[in-house]
């Protein structure tokens, strides 16, 4: 059984409060304490690790069901 996951956002595109996970990668609303990981932590081109968040338990712009 396959599951649909989310499409990680291109670390160029995001601004810098998206990267530390003070705001939604996706929607770019304000976290607190409600959030969830997307993904394992991407590596950028200078080899900087970022562990991207979304907000939880749902995202006004995902694009697909949570598991």
């Amino acid at each position: 059984m396959s599951t649909v996951t989310e499409p990680l956002p291109d670390l160029r595109r995001l601004q810098p409060h998206q990267l530390m996970g003070i705001r939604c990668v996706l929607c770019n609303r304000y976290l607190g304490a409600m959030a969830r990981r997307l993904g394992p932590p991407l590596l950028d081109r200078w080899g900087y690790r970022y562990q991207l968040y979304a907000c939880r338990p749902h995202c006004p712009l995902r694009r697909f069901p949570e598991p």
